[in-house]
Formats: structure tokens, C-alpha cells, sequence
């Protein structure tokens, strides 16, 4: 069986700064968020938004295509033609979306994962049209609800921990205990503030909008890369797509039939 390297590149990619930079909890600090998106003041943020995002739905929302389109495009062309894929509709459609809306700060992959999306359509159109229709449900009905449930357990777990350390704190002082409620307060500063940052990070993400036309760029280029640059690839995607229309006709004959 042929190893997804792309795949797991872009698994790693993503999840490991993310979980890195969060300091232990599902969110980014704000800072690091407007640091690392495209139209920050930092130049480099055209590469690195493509790798972070909002929030952890807004993680999982790209990381379970990304990986499932990566696969499937991997089965028709090169690992390292999926990643340039990735990479270059995320920066092209990020560059001309910022071009088209100044002021604009962009973060996350999906502009990358339409590019994806769009190529596996054209080479592997059986699998990636299936996972077109499996993959929305997949997570609209079950990894966002999982995560939503997770993220609420541990806003309430952060929230109970804060009150029985404040507690602990004022048994403490009541007993003059000054260096055991100095531990305490500063354990409780910690937990707080991992509780703002998770609560602060579930409130930007629910406002944070997506705008249909960044996903669109980046689906232009990952199809114009195909078209141009893999047409072997493309001429096995059109046979497919005969096979597909075929099948499609016997179904429809069938149903006439009956």
C-alpha cells in the first residue's frame, strides 16, 4: 500500500504548530492569530496563515478534507505535486483575494484545500466526488458537534476548577497559610487565564466569516495546474468520467423501465 506522504505532511503541518502555539489549550492566543494571518504586517503571513487557523472546528473543518483529498489526489500524481498544489492555490487565491479586498486579514487552509479538491476531481473524479457529498456530513454532523461537546466540558471543567481554588485561597488566608495561597493564587491565575483564552477563542471563531470567493481562487489554480502541467493524469480523469456518465445513463434507463 502506497504511503500518503503529502498527507501526512499536511497533517503534521497543521496540527502540531497549532497545538504548539495554543500552550495547551484548543485556541490561539489573539496575538499569535493576527501575527501569522495574511494582511498582518508580518510578509511571511502569506505562507503561514495556509497553516492556522480560528479555532478548533475551524482546524478540523480543514484538516479532514485536506487529508482525504490529499489521499486521493496521491493516487494519480507525485506527494510533492500535492503539496505544491496545497501550497500555491493557498498563496495564489490568498494574494488575489487581498489584491481584490485590501484591509483583508486571511487565515486558514481551506483556500489550499479547494485547490485540492478541485485536482482530485479532475484526475480521481469517482473518489473525490464521493468525498464532495461524505465529507460535509462527515463533519457537520459528526466531528463539529463531538468537538463542540469537548470544548464546552472543558470550559465547564476550567470553570469548576477556578471556583475550588478560589475557595482554597480564602480557607488559606483565613488560616494565615500566606505561602500556600500565594501557590494557589498563582495556579488559579493559570487556569484562568486558559479559561478566558478558550472561551475568548470560541467567541472570535463563531464570528469569524468564510467568503466563497478565496475558496474559488484557490480551486481555479489547483484545477489550472492539473490542465496544464499533468495532463496524463487529467486523460485518466476524463476516461472516468466517461465510465461515470455511463453508469449514470444505465441507472436512469433503469428507472425509465420500470
Amino acid at each position: 500500500m502506497k504511503i500518503p506522504w503529502a498527507a501526512l505532511i499536511f497533517a503534521a503541518a497543521l496540527l502540531i504548530p497549532y497545538f504548539w502555539l495554543s500552550g495547551g489549550t484548543l485556541y490561539l492566543p489573539d496575538d499569535a492569530v493576527l501575527s501569522l494571518a495574511f494582511g498582518a504586517p508580518q510578509s511571511a503571513g502569506v505562507f503561514t496563515h495556509m497553516f492556522f487557523h480560528v479555532g478548533l472546528n475551524h482546524l478540523l473543518g480543514n484538516l479532514i478534507p485536506l487529508v482525504l483529498f490529499a489521499i486521493v489526489l496521491e493516487e494519480a500524481v507525485a506527494w510533492f505535486d500535492v503539496v505544491f498544489i496545497f501550497v500555491a492555490s493557498g498563496m495564489f487565491a490568498s494574494l488575489l483575494f487581498s489584491f481584490l479586498n485590501p484591509g483583508s486579514i486571511i487565515i486558514g487552509a481551506s483556500a489550499g484545500v479547494s485547490g485540492l479538491m478541485a485536482a482530485a476531481v479532475m484526475v480521481k473524479p469517482k473518489k473525490a466526488l464521493a468525498l464532495l457529498i461524505a465529507v460535509p456530513l462527515l463533519v457537520t454532523f459528526l466531528v463539529f458537534p463531538v468537538s463542540n461537546f469537548f470544548v464546552q466540558w472543558q470550559l465547564d471543567s476550567k470553570n469548576t476548577q477556578i471556583s475550588t481554588m478560589e475557595q482554597q485561597v480564602t480557607t488559606l488566608v483565613s488560616q494565615n497559610k500566606t505561602t500556600e495561597a500565594a501557590q494557589v493564587t498563582t495556579q488559579l491565575k493559570q487556569v484562568e487565564d486558559a479559561y478566558e483564552r478558550e472561551y475568548g477563542g470560541r467567541q472570535r471563531e463563531s464570528s469569524t466569516p468564510t467568503d466563497f470567493l478565496v475558496h474559488a481562487f484557490g480551486a481555479l489554480f489547483g484545477a489550472g495546474f492539473i490542465a496544464f502541467f499533468r495532463r496524463d493524469a487529467l486523460q485518466e480523469g476524463y476516461y472516468e468520467f466517461q465510465d461515470l456518465g455511463r453508469q449514470l445513463n444505465e441507472k436512469i434507463d433503469q428507472l425509465r423501465r420500470r
